[in-house]
């Protein structure tokens, strides 16, 4: 294995293993607010300010982590929900070569993806520091409708995000 690939992919699979950190849900008097965060699909750049009044994921990923690709099913499938449900899912891709390595992978993975969208961070004042650390993939971050952290995690564990995702939507007005 590459030397540049072996730490890593040893994270990757710690945090598979359930090893990853954890925030836990963050109380609304201390959530920073995370809206300049950026990112684009390639032909469109956008920030998390255009989400407001929705829960959004934010998850940082690649197409070599083991337990990245564990989560991209779950991923699209909650993608398929925005229509439905107040929320918005950003899958934020960090491999290098970027939209190189991307399309293939999404190609090649089209059937257990499917309809998946891909995002690419953005850089500078509006890159993923605005949302905090990214040391291991998976990394997710939790929006709360008005565009602060509610909760950020690393590593993967089934069914988690939406877990996660319906805890924060709990805090939603009810409907009138």
């Amino acid at each position: 294995m590459n030397r540049n690939l072996l730490i890593p992919a040893l994270v990757s699979l710690s945090l598979m293993a359930g090893e990853g950190k954890d925030s836990g849900l963050i109380p609304k008097a201390q959530r920073r607010d995370v809206s300049a965060f950026g990112f684009s699909d390639g032909s469109k750049n956008s920030m998390l300010s255009e989400y407001r009044g929705k829960v959004v994921v934010v998850d940082f990923w690649t197409t070599w982590c083991p337990p990245c690709r564990l989560s991209l099913p779950e991923l699209a499938n909650l993608q398929r929900q925005e229509a439905k449900a107040p929320i918005a899912v950003i899958p934020i891709n960090m491999d290098e070569d970027g939209w190189t390595v991307v399309k293939p992978f999404l190609w090649k993975n089209r059937k257990v993806i499917e309809g998946f969208r891909v995002f690419m961070a953005g850089v500078g004042k509006n890159g993923p520091h605005v949302l905090g650390e990214v040391e291991a993939f998976p990394t997710t971050f939790i929006v709360d409708p008005e565009g602060k952290l509610a909760w950020w995690w690393s590593g993967y564990g089934p069914r988690l995000v939406e877990e996660r995702v319906n805890q924060v939507m709990k805090e939603l007005p009810a409907n009138p």
